[in-house]
């Protein structure tokens, strides 16, 4: 068991990587939704 958890510990690193780096790229677009969300509120 141990010898597998040391093996996901890179993965999980890994993940979380991809998942900023997927974050960053979507951060601007997401921001836009949210201003267009509030002009149409408005």
């Amino acid at each position: 068991m141990f010898s597998v958890l040391d093996d996901l510990e890179p993965v999980r690193q890994a993940a979380q990587k991809a998942a900023e780096q997927a974050i960053q790229t979507l951060k601007p677009v997401g921001a836009a939704h949210s201003r267009v969300r509030i002009q149409h509120t408005s």
